[in-house]
């Protein structure tokens, strides 16, 4: 039995699925667009850390080849560009649990984040960067096995000790962290959020929409089983005052 309303910030393939949906922004995928669905001031914010993020990676790239080779380079910059992307992970996890009204007392965490991969299953999606000769990354893949992410330890030791692990603000982590931010935006928005994270502003999707990709970055989503995909006649609920579900966290 699949999934009659989508939860709150929770992107799921829909059955049925059409591409003409997606091209003209209608049907079963206007779910993605609804101001309950998310706060469009709260969109615009997350989608244009990354969008902000993309450019400077870029900008990066005049200075540092972005090779296999080079993978273990760190530098100010990309210590800068490291702490900020993983904070934007950070942002979008919380937004996520706080829209499905998650309760845990004191400050989340890693632990409480992790929790999201089962609904999303980050776990599973692949990041292919364009024109960068490094392998493909799967920055959750650690998550499959329930072991802690290593980029993320990273970055809390540089952030909290930059003097003794400064070494660890490399361009691997770097890469690890900004795919990780495209794989839970999408997780959230879908194909909505391609054009924010490419440098001309288009993407393509396939028929699927399991990859979504750009001039920048090709982004290969989760499989799902008939019994996790949304199934709706969007055009009917959307007049439901309850059009979405809160997903329940464990």
């Amino acid at each position: 039995m699949s999934i009659s309303k989508p939860y709150y910030h929770i992107w799921r393939p829909v059955h049925d699925y059409d591409i003409s949906c997606i091209l003209e922004k209608r049907d079963n995928t206007e779910y993605l667009y609804d101001k309950r669905y998310v706060n469009p001031e709260e969109f615009r914010s997350l989608a244009n850390a990354a969008r902000l993020q993309t450019t400077d990676l870029n900008k990066l790239f005049m200075y540092i080849e972005p090779t296999e080779a080079n993978l273990s380079v760190y530098s100010q910059k990309i210590f800068e560009l490291f702490v900020r992307a993983s904070i934007e992970f950070e942002a979008n996890c919380k937004v996520i649990l706080k829209a499905n009204q998650y309760h845990n007392s004191g400050n989340w965490n890693i632990n409480d984040y992790n929790k999201i991969n089962d609904a999303t299953k980050l776990s599973d999606y692949i990041v292919h960067f364009n024109e960068c000769a490094i392998p493909d990354i799967r920055p959750f893949k650690e998550w499959q096995s329930q072991n802690p992410l290593s980029w993320y330890q990273d970055y809390n030791s540089v952030k909290h000790n930059r003097s003794e692990f400064f070494s660890k603000a490399n361009l691997s982590n770097l890469f690890k962290a900004v795919a990780g931010l495209y794989c839970i935006l999408h997780a959230q928005f879908g194909h909505r959020i391609a054009s924010y994270i490419s440098n001309n502003g288009m993407a393509s999707i396939c028929s699927d929409e399991s990859i979504i990709e750009n001039d920048f970055v090709v982004i290969q989503t989760p499989l799902f089983t008939d019994e996790e995909r949304y199934e709706f006649d969007w055009a009917t609920l959307k007049e439901n005052d309850c059009a979405f579900d809160f997903y329940s966290f464990r």
